[in-house]
């Protein structure tokens, strides 16, 4: 009786795997606010990207890659950058772009610069809770 009570526990788990699986090859990379965007663009270069960013907005505005990129190659450390930031991109969900981001670049990504965040408040995660963004990285 034991044998088959954790059969059937090991069945329920490889079901649930096999359907969150599939769920995920249906769901499309967002195309709301400038992440949809930003990310097509990564993925077009991913194999040349040595550097991503990604945070909230705070990044997202005040991250420039040619600027930084400049300035890294200036003093001897020649690199190409891209920012993935995007507008309230909470800790997890930059978690999600960074893991995606790095399985994309097949091996080429070295660095990130991830701003660290506090978790936002309740309300403002209620208030996004059923946006594309948040459906598409809650796997």
């Amino acid at each position: 009786m034991r044998l088959r009570h954790w059969g059937l526990v090991a069945l329920g788990v490889a079901a649930f795997a096999g359907t969150a699986a599939l769920v995920r090859a249906a769901v499309p990379w967002p195309s709301d606010g400038a992440l949809g965007a930003r990310w097509d663009a990564y993925s077009a270069e991913a194999a040349s990207i040595d550097l991503v960013a990604v945070g909230s907005s705070h990044i997202a505005r005040s991250f420039d890659p040619a600027v930084f990129d400049a300035e890294m190659a200036r003093r001897g450390h020649p690199l190409r950058s891209y920012n993935l930031a995007a507008d309230n991109m909470q800790p997890t969900e930059a978690d999600f772009v960074l893991r995606r981001a790095a399985a994309r670049s097949d091996g080429a990504l070295r660095f990130a610069v991830i701003e660290l965040l506090h978790f936002a408040p309740r309300g403002m995660l209620k208030n996004h809770a059923f946006t594309d963004r948040a459906i598409h990285w809650h796997d």
